[in-house]
């Protein structure tokens, strides 16, 4: 029983067939963390872009828009 124990942790300890998906999986993690901190602040830069177009538009006379909030 030992002897069958120890051969099957040593190949478990030997066995690389999933490290390549775990690897990926991690480089897709940082990926999607890097993405998200990176256009959070651009999303905010365009939404107060289109508040000043919106607020822009809706002063030109003859012209009736209602600006989201």
């Amino acid at each position: 029983m030992t002897k069958w124990f120890k051969r099957m942790v040593r190949d478990l300890i030997d066995d690389c067939s999933g490290t390549a998906a775990v690897e990926y999986a991690v480089i897709a993690a940082l990926i999607s963390v890097a993405a998200i901190s990176v256009l959070d602040p651009v999303g905010s830069g365009v939404s107060q872009i289109f508040d000043s177009v919106c607020t822009e538009i809706s002063g030109v006379s003859g012209v009736s828009i209602t600006c989201p909030s």
